[in-house]
């Protein structure tokens, strides 16, 4: 559900008169204001409740008059009873006093500019240190944990709006939307709740209570992780805050978190967390994104949990003032209190002006002022104290007609009743009886007013209706129970209709004969009827004494539309208007306000108006002596002839804008689709209101269809051809105007299919919009089989008294194995290789070649494959020598005859010698024999000259040779 702007603002309208923040406070001590909230406990409420007998044994009560003989001081240990009607709530401070919509409060946050904002923010400093409260501990015992003081916020370092932290839990803000006045500015204490189980896992639950600064995401951070969040289910802005959960219903902003902590520590920082601040939104610019994406912390304070924390309440009483103070907090043996009458001094004139000029009579009223402080010189924040106000029902202005105001610089909020006490349980007084009030804020100091209810405090409260935006600002006075504060909160309802016109042409006859229109025809454009009235009580009328009521009726601008408003009276018996009144217009921002009861009648008239005006939305209220009429208002425009609108010649293009092809107007409706973004076929429907024309005289409708074109792209394929090689890879290609789902990604082999979807405006270049569905796939990877041993050589000699043997050494995907694929004729019996690749070469092996193939069997993302490894059983090599292994013949030397000399070749086996290489046509000349006598005959030519010696091969030794050089020169 959507909260309009309307609402926005008139939600900072309501507050203006909610408590201003500490900082303004000024004070005749001059006293530093606490950062420190104060909020009763319900476990420490002093109602009647936990005030019994029973309560007695539970309460430990000592006496110190020590520093102050005025002051009783009495202290109470962590076991009282819980009251079960016992309340802790803040008053909401949303009546004060009319003159506070004067103020220099945050009364229009629509005209605030974003350095206005900061500087109403700026109370700190960026460069300080983070004061957020949070401490570490080893651990807690097991068991749920209430009052826990932990805080989630944006970081001052962080802030680059406001340079000070901001606390998401904090409901302060400044136009009071969240129900306090004031800035987030300061952390809160006790409020959230942990439970701690056997196994020390820590589970949170923190509220985010502003809701102006909305927390829109939060991701797990370091050792901090989101279990569960709960949403608002309004809005401000669909473009913003409104938050799709995917089940066809929207949700706001996170109000709710419950955190699981991992250890103790204290400060968190959490991941990627979006923020809005909806005063900064500018509906001028609604395209601007006012998102902020900062990283948030949360700040536990666990020490405070442990149980020799010393956390205790403590009451102090002035019994001649007969007022007090009880709080809750650390050390509170160190705390003491001021407490007494003020009767003069610049705070006591500011206050009696102010109740003379806000009060109906001459005020009967008594002023306070309160403060607390440690005697050990430590700052009174660190007692972390929440509390409440007393007084006694003995007062010298009674109980039955006292209300407790807190004075807050310039205006009164008016306190919460948390019941009453006996002083009998404070050990004092038999029979006195004290009331506790709720103090807003935890404050260091402060002033408090009891005032009698007959002095008539100023009040007022506006009340909006969200789905238009109408608003009435009630004024009265605290003097009975038709207008008091407490009623206006609790039983007072605000109701906006919007109804046809009975009798238009008689309305408009009538307005024209009265002369209150300066039109010169008349167009009833729309009629409200509304009413403020008490929802319980027979006469559901608001209203006090001596015409002190008005009521202001606030419209926003564009429902008026520079038309004029009427109050108009009609008798549904007669069925005719009784009268018509053109009302008075006042612009107020972003409406236009009329008074819709005015104080100079007399109070049975005011009385009568507003009967009336609840008559016309119950026709079975009697509370009138007219009790057929009613009272409403009109809105009336001038009736003219309408421009028609232009229809388009040609087709637009998808560019994701809104296209409007009719705009809104008041002179005739639309049916159809008059405005789109999305491509598409479109009708409109165009139609006059009653009582209007089109500028060249006709009436009849106006029909067209026109369109948006999609922007084409083409249809991706699917890549093939991809292996496995153990990354991930793409099976469909990302690309313009479409996008991908299913699986077009993947890392193994398979198949897989992926959707691909069109993108917002797009169609496929064929001009089909279908979603595809491409199938695509990772084949298996080929592998090499690797080992250690690839070759083996073994000589026959060596295997001839033992067998010898290696491990292979194979790596693979998939299960090894291993076989011997080749042997020796007749000769396998001589190999084996186990299953882990252990050859073994039998003794007497045959001399040959012996191959073992290895086998890689692949798995589901690689092929088998195989590998051989080979085992060679080899004859003895031998080596030839020769007593010449090169001769050098000089050419003079066998000029005329020839020469001879012996090789002298010897090997383990016999020789043999050839002539194999001589100069060209010269092979003649040389010739050598078998006992390897080389002869070089008579002019052998010069040039070089070789013999081939060569050993023959046998069962032993493998064959050799050696090449003999003669050189001719």
């Amino acid at each position: 559900m959507k909260r309009s702007m309307a609402w926005i603002m008139t939600a900072a309208v309501v507050m203006t008169a909610a408590p201003v923040s500490a900082a303004d406070f000024s004070s005749e001590a001059d006293a530093e204001v606490s950062a420190e909230t104060a909020e009763v406990n319900e476990e420490n409420n002093l109602t009647d409740a936990n005030m019994g007998e029973d309560s007695s044994d539970s309460i430990d009560i000592t006496m110190d008059n020590e520093n102050n003989t005025d002051h009783q001081e009495v202290t109470i240990e962590n076991n009282t009873e819980d009251s079960d009607d016992a309340e802790s709530t803040f008053s909401d401070g949303k009546e004060a006093t009319a003159q506070d919509t004067d103020n220099e409060g945050f009364t229009d946050n629509g005209n605030m500019t974003a350095e206005e904002l900061a500087e109403a923010f700026a109370t700190g400093d960026a460069n300080v240190e983070d004061d957020a409260p949070w401490s570490g501990v080893d651990s807690l015992p097991a068991g749920t944990y209430e009052n826990v003081t932990a805080n989630l916020y944006v970081p001052g370092a962080q802030n680059k709006i406001l340079g000070v932290n901001a606390y998401l839990n904090n409901p302060a803000d400044p136009t009071g939307m969240s129900g306090v006045f004031g800035t987030p500015t300061e952390p809160m204490y006790n409020e959230a709740s942990m439970v701690v189980n056997e196994n020390g896992k820590i589970t949170l639950t923190i509220e985010l209570k502003n809701q102006v600064f909305e927390l829109l995401q939060v991701k797990d951070g370091k050792n901090i992780h989101v279990k569960e969040v709960e949403r608002s289910d309004t809005w401000a802005y669909d473009n913003v805050d409104k938050v799709d959960m995917g089940d066809g219903t929207f949700k706001g902003r996170i109000t709710k978190i419950v955190f699981e902590l991992d250890d103790f520590s204290g400060l968190y920082t959490l991941g990627d967390c979006v923020e809005f601040g909806i005063i900064l939104y500018d509906e001028q610019n609604p395209d601007k994104d006012v998102k902020w994406y900062v990283p948030l912390n949360l700040a536990v304070d666990f020490e405070e949990q442990k149980p020799d924390v010393n956390i205790s309440n403590k009451a102090f009483f002035n019994d001649d003032a007969r007022v007090g103070i009880a709080a809750r907090g650390r050390d509170m043996d160190k705390v003491v209190a001021d407490i007494h009458e003020v009767t003069s001094g610049e705070e006591f004139d500011k206050v009696d002006t102010f109740m003379k000029e806000n009060c109906a009579e001459q005020p009967n009223y008594k002023l306070y002022y309160f403060s607390l402080n440690r005697t050990d010189g430590k700052d009174i924040s660190e007692s972390k104290l929440k509390y409440s106000f007393f007084k006694s029902v003995f007062h010298e202005i009674n109980n039955n007609s006292a209300q407790v105001y807190q004075w807050q610089g310039n205006s009164l909020s008016e306190m919460k009743n948390e019941g009453n006490t006996t002083r009998e349980y404070w050990n004092g007084q038999d029979g006195d009886i004290w009331e506790a009030v709720t103090i807003y804020e935890g404050l260091k100091f402060g002033y408090v007013i009891i005032c009698d209810k007959n002095s008539n405090v100023k009040c007022q409260r506006t009340f909006t209706d969200e789905s238009t935006g109408i608003s009435a600002i009630y004024h009265g006075f605290n003097n009975s129970d038709n207008c008091n504060e407490n009623m206006l909160t609790t039983n007072t309802e605000f109701v906006v209709r919007k109804n046809d016109v009975s009798n238009p042409d008689e309305l408009k006859q009538m307005i024209l004969e009265l002369g209150q229109s300066s039109f010169k025809q008349l167009k009833i454009e729309d009629s409200y009827r509304l009413a403020l009235y008490r929802r319980s009580g027979d006469s559901k009328t608001l209203g006090a004494q001596k015409n002190i009521t008005y009521t202001d009726i606030l419209f926003p601008k564009n429902l008026v539309e520079n038309q004029n408003i009427y109050k108009v009276v009609y008798d549904r018996d007669a069925k005719q208007y009784v009268s018509v009144e053109k009302m008075e217009i006042v612009e107020e921002g972003e409406n236009i306000k009329v008074n819709a009861v005015d104080t100079t009648l007399s109070n049975g008239n005011q009385f009568k108006q507003m009967q009336l005006y609840y008559s016309a939305i119950d026709e079975n209220y009697v509370g009138s002596r007219s009790k057929s009429q009613c009272q409403f208002f009109v809105f009336v425009g001038e009736g003219a002839a309408a421009d028609k609108p232009s229809v388009p010649t040609s087709a637009f293009t998808y560019d994701a804008t809104e296209k409007v092809v009719v705009p809104e107007s008041k002179y005739y409706t639309v049916e159809g689709t008059s405005s789109a973004k999305l491509p598409g076929s479109y009708k409109v429907t165009v139609t006059l209101k009653d009582g209007y024309a089109w500028k060249d005289g006709t009436t009849d409708p106006i029909e067209f269809t026109w369109n948006i074109k999609a922007l084409q792209t083409k249809k991706p394929v699917a890549v093939s051809g991809l292996a496995y090689n153990g990354k991930n890879q793409t099976g469909v290609k990302a690309g313009k105007g479409y996008n991908l789902a299913g699986t077009y990604t993947a890392k193994n082999v398979g198949s897989y299919k992926a959707k691909v979807l069109l993108a917002e405006g797009y169609e496929w270049s064929d001009g089909t919009t279908d979603p595809l569905t491409l199938t695509w796939s990772i084949n298996k990877a080929g592998q090499t089989v690797k080992t250690k041993v690839t070759t083996k050589n073994y000589t026959f000699t060596s295997l001839k008294k033992k067998a010898a043997s290696f491990m292979i050494g194979a790596f693979g995907q998939g299960t090894i194995s291993y076989k011997v694929v080749k042997a020796p004729s007749k000769a396998s019996k001589y190999i084996t290789v186990d299953k882990k690749g252990k050859v073994t070469v039998k003794k007497g092996a045959k001399i040959g070649t012996y191959v073992v193939r290895v086998s890689a069997a692949g798995n589901s993302n690689y092929k088998a494959a195989t590998k051989d490894v080979t085992v060679k059983v080899t004859k003895l090599t031998q080596k030839i020598t020769a007593k010449v292994s090169k001769k050098n013949v000089k050419a003079s030397s066998i000029k005329k005859k020839a020469v001879s000399f012996n090789i002298g070749a010897k090997a383990k086996t016999s020789v043999s010698y050839k002539v194999v290489k001589a100069p060209s046509k010269a092979s003649k000349y040389i010739s050598v024999s078998k006992s390897g006598k080389v002869t070089m005959k008579k002019k052998a030519p010069k040039g070089t000259y070789e013999i081939r010696v060569t050993a023959k091969a046998n069962g032993t030794y493998n064959a050799a040779t050696k090449t003999i050089k003669v050189v001719v020169k």
